[in-house]
């Protein structure tokens, strides 16, 4: 129901898993219209609208399958040795990255600032911790 509305008003079934507006309903008119089944649980007991792949969640379910898994997967980083770096790169990337993703700063000036940012603020021995850590996970993992 929170996904789609109500059965009926909101949508009716087409077929098993294919769902439509009833006649004369529409995305304007419809009365609930979140278009957001991603955040409502798991999509793969969610109907699929008229017009996508009635096939949709079994050949995303075959792709997910065919993943190929890092070799990383099951690694947690302790950051409790470099805290202190963690903090001042938190800070640096607060003051640099939305106004880069975004557009509001000028790359060819922020960029670099940001970057030199990120090094003195010890990001490289952020990364040579974790780089240590994960090697001697992956030598224990074998």
């Amino acid at each position: 129901m929170l996904d789609w509305g109500i059965e009926g008003k909101h949508y009716v079934k087409g077929s098993d898993h294919v769902i439509k507006y009833p006649d004369g309903g529409n995305t304007g008119n419809n009365g609930y219209n979140l278009n957001m089944s991603f955040a409502m649980g798991n999509s793969f007991l969610s109907y699929v609208f008229e017009g996508n792949n009635p096939n949709l969640w079994s050949e995303t379910e075959e792709f997910n399958k065919s993943a190929v898994k890092s070799k990383a997967l099951g690694f947690n980083f302790d950051s409790s040795s470099v805290k202190t770096e963690v903090t001042a790169v938190t800070n640096v990337v607060g003051k640099y990255a939305l106004g880069l993703e975004s557009g509001v700063l000028d790359p060819n000036k922020s960029l670099p600032e940001f970057i030199k940012g990120l090094k003195a603020a010890g990001i490289d021995k952020i990364i040579a911790e974790k780089q240590k850590q994960l090697d001697e996970w992956a030598k224990n993992k074998k």
